[in-house]
């Protein structure tokens, strides 16, 4: 059982790593407005540079011009991943590091290691649920956000 959890567990991390970047790479870098110095009277003058919507690129990330509750919105569902990602990364080092190594030298009891099967394994569903979520969230506020339809 624990090598079958310590398995889901990888499957969640890499894919709550992965998540993010798929749902809101837009494959370009922003071009940011650049201060040119004018070679006739050297005083600095804005180059006609485009800048981008937004200075992150990769994520779910909204832009500087986007419908009410978009910015927000995005903002809980990272929030909410975060979550999901940290409770994995919690729950894998607890078995890893701690559990892992007390059941080996047999210092875990029997009964306490049959009852911290199944809430190790309700815990990771847990976080498992939470991940799925804010990332289908984040996924749906994209959508949302590129269609200029806003939230509410």
């Amino acid at each position: 059982m624990s090598s079958r959890l310590l398995a889901i567990l990888a499957a969640l991390l890499l894919g709550a790593a992965l998540l993010p970047a798929a749902a809101g790479a837009s494959g370009t870098a922003p071009t940011p407005a650049v201060a040119v110095a004018s070679t006739a009277d050297a005083t600095p003058a804005t180059a006609a540079v485009p800048r981008a919507a937004h200075p992150v690129v990769g994520g779910p990330t909204a832009r500087a011009d986007a419908p009410a509750g978009i910015g927000t919105a995005l903002s809980v569902a990272r929030v909410v991943r975060y979550l999901g990602i940290g409770g994995a990364t919690g729950l894998l080092a607890l078995v890893l590091v701690v559990w892992g190594p007390l059941r080996r030298r047999g210092a875990v009891p029997p009964e306490a290691d049959e009852a911290f099967v199944p809430r190790a394994g309700r815990a990771l569903r847990a976080v498992a649920v939470v991940g799925v979520v804010g990332s289908l969230a984040a996924l749906v506020l994209q959508a949302a956000d590129a269609g200029g339809t806003g939230v509410g």
